[in-house]
């Protein structure tokens, strides 16, 4: 653009709606913007708006959420205009608060109320000292995005986005997930509660485990250990494969309508989970559906009667008659001859997985499924996998096992969550292999925030530990004094935590079958001190609506002391955690504004030490806080403490 264009058209407030006569000055004619208008037209590096996920989400059927991209240096603050109607419409606008930020771009969003129909917008942004340097030494304070490009001047009428609000789908998950707790139970070694029923060959509860060893975990050992599960906090609990198999990890199905003897039978889990269920706590199974074990019906079928079989279109079977060895003549998971692949393309068998499904939530109860290896089935079943789970139970959560960036699963027809692996190599590379810098760390959760829509960020399952993994204790190579703030990063961030059992009474182990040991019962043998801190981070976490479900704002990351701090808040209820994760003691100044409820706080008690903190002109001074420590300070709740 020209600089005396600019002077002629440019707003005389820049935070206003424009100058009318200028804006209907510049018509487009025959789809094609005029002189006037085109002068006006500039290119701002990296405003991005597209109508798809993540940037466009309708959280409920009254709401729409926008986002919108910026460079960070650029933009001081965005205010989404937007009306409805085709006629004369009414502009409101709303300011869009930054939500995430991705290489050097800052995410813009906000949530409008919508009635339906047609919905237009655009984006007004404010723009830094310089951010328009570009443009012939030009200092524009506000710059109007629309789908025609990047103006200076209040853009044509005519020129905003429009959107029918009816063609987007209601993301929405389970209310209960964002305010749960979550514990992971291997069923065979959790705690055996009837003898009768141990396996042929099983060993002494305690011993080291194999990859083949059996120890008698079963579902009564749960049931008797429901009393420590309350008292420790947990509200949903997700159990590894219960259906009939003949290893100790059950991820080889012989029957999924069975469940395996050495637990106990189908009353006896129906008893399990009516107890669960009493004491406030959900059940989630673990759903096995791209691969059988060789025991499976059908598979043994197909060894018996070769072409013959009924279920040979079951399997991807390549060649008869069908060999295990030296190299299965079937698709099988990863090349194990015992775990051949379904074919999910196969009608029949979606529709036995289906009915699979429908029996475990109607004739049990259960309240959702963790899938296996869903990255290895096709989009087009989980599209179909999760209209049937929600229309039995629109309150049941869909978690897929994915170890990488799970957008692909989270636009709002598949999954609700993913078990967030990403958030596990991020939080261990930086305090237990101290391989990242704080703004790593940083970088890779925000992107994970700008990736995913957020209604899945709010039910993403947070995990440190694994039946997969070595244990977290092990990953912090046996420092509990490295990993105790580690655990209160991951009870106080945005998602659903997870407890692998053990780990909050400091079990060790590598990777299976390490980390797949028997439960410690002996309390001489627990870490107490560990198992206390779990216990009260819970409890804080359960009292707290800021730390369920409220806002996230970054307030301080520091790569040379490798700290950070960060604010969680809900209507009037702010929290700042304040993490060192370095070498030696810090004294941190936090600003907690501009949440209100920050504003409004004259002090701040930490949770984990009881020490009280004013609020001196909306700062915080958080004094001495030593090497692997952390804070959890709490607005005007002086008796919320973590031991």
């Amino acid at each position: 653009m020209t600089l005396e264009a600019f002077h002629e058209e440019a707003p005389d407030d820049s935070l206003g709606m424009g100058v009318p006569g200028a804006a209907g000055r510049r018509r487009k004619q025959g789809g094609r913007l005029d002189g006037a208008a085109e002068a006006a037209r500039i290119t701002l590096e990296g405003v991005w708006h597209e109508q798809n996920t993540p940037y466009v989400e309708r959280p409920d059927e009254d709401t729409v959420a926008i986002r919108v991209r910026a460079k960070s240096g650029d933009v001081e603050g965005v205010v989404l205009e937007f009306g409805s109607g085709s006629e004369g419409r009414t502009r409101t606008s709303a300011a869009m608060e930054p939500h995430a930020s991705e290489g050097g771009f800052t995410q813009y969003r906000a949530e409008i109320p919508v009635s339906g129909g047609a919905f237009f917008y655009r984006f007004r942004l404010k723009l830094k000292d310089g951010a328009m340097a570009g443009c012939g030494g030009v200092s524009a304070p506000t710059v109007w995005h629309t789908p025609t490009g990047d103006f200076v001047v209040e853009p044509d009428p005519d020129d905003w986005y429009v959107l029918d609000v009816s063609t987007f789908r209601v993301f929405t998950t389970p209310e209960w997930v964002h305010d749960a707790v979550f514990y992971q139970i291997f069923p065979d070694r959790f705690a055996n509660g009837d003898p009768a029923n141990d396996p042929v060959g099983a060993r002494p509860w305690g011993e080291a485990p194999t990859r083949d060893s059996f120890f008698g975990g079963d579902f009564q050992g749960v049931i008797d250990k429901i009393p420590y599960l309350a008292e420790l906090g947990i509200t949903a609990v997700w159990f590894n494969p219960i259906f009939e198999s003949v290893s100790n990890h059950k991820y080889d199905t012989a029957d999924y309508l069975r469940v395996d003897d050495s637990f106990g039978d189908l009353a006896k889990f129906r008893e399990l989970v009516d107890a669960l269920h009493a004491a406030g706590i959900r059940v989630i199974l673990d759903g096995v559906f791209n691969h059988t074990g060789d025991e499976f019906w059908a598979f043994q079928d197909i060894m018996e009667k070769g072409p013959a079989s009924r279920y040979v279109n079951w399997y991807y079977i390549h060649d008869f008659p069908v060999r295990r060895h030296p190299k299965p003549t079937y698709e099988a998971w990863w090349g194990f001859a015992d775990l051949p692949k379904l074919n999910m393309d196969n009608p029949e068998v979606r529709r036995y997985i289906l009915d699979v499904v429908t029996f475990w939530m109607k004739e049990v109860g259960i309240d959702g499924w963790r899938l296996d290896v869903p990255n290895e089935v096709d989009h087009s079943f989980w599209k179909v996998f999760r209209e049937h789970v929600k229309g039995m139970n629109p309150d049941a959560y869909i978690v897929g096992e994915i170890w990488r960036n799970g957008a692909p699963w989270l636009a709002g027809d598949e999954f609700d969550a993913v078990m967030n692996y990403v958030f596990r190599d991020a939080v261990l590379d930086f305090f237990a292999r101290r391989k990242t810098s704080t703004s790593e760390l940083v970088a890779s959760l925000e992107k994970l925030k700008a990736d995913y829509p957020a209604q899945a960020s709010a039910a993403l399952l947070n995990l440190l530990g694994s039946h997969d993994t070595e244990r977290v204790l092990t990953a912090f190579e046996g420092d509990r004094r490295r990993m105790i703030p580690a655990v209160v990063f991951q009870m106080t961030y945005p998602g659903v935590p997870i407890v692998y059992y053990g780990d909050e009474v400091g079990m060790i182990g590598g990777k299976d079958p390490g980390c797949r040991g028997t439960m410690i019962w002996d309390e001489r043998l627990q870490d107490r001190e560990l198992l206390g801190l779990y216990r009260g981070l819970i409890r804080l976490r359960r009292g707290s609506a800021a730390l369920r479900r409220g806002d996230m704002r970054w307030l301080l990351v520091d790569d040379p002391t490798r700290a950070f701090a960060f604010s969680r808040t809900c209507g009037n209820e702010t929290v700042v955690v304040a993490v060192c994760a370095g070498e030696r003691q810090v004294t941190l100044d936090l600003a907690p504004a501009p949440h209100p409820a920050a504003c409004n706080a004259q002090a701040f008690s930490d949770a984990m030490t009881g020490r009280t903190y004013p609020v001196v002109d909306g700062h915080v001074k958080l004094e001495h806080l030593g090497p692997h420590q952390a804070a959890v300070l709490v607005a005007g709740r002086p008796d919320a403490r973590v031991s």
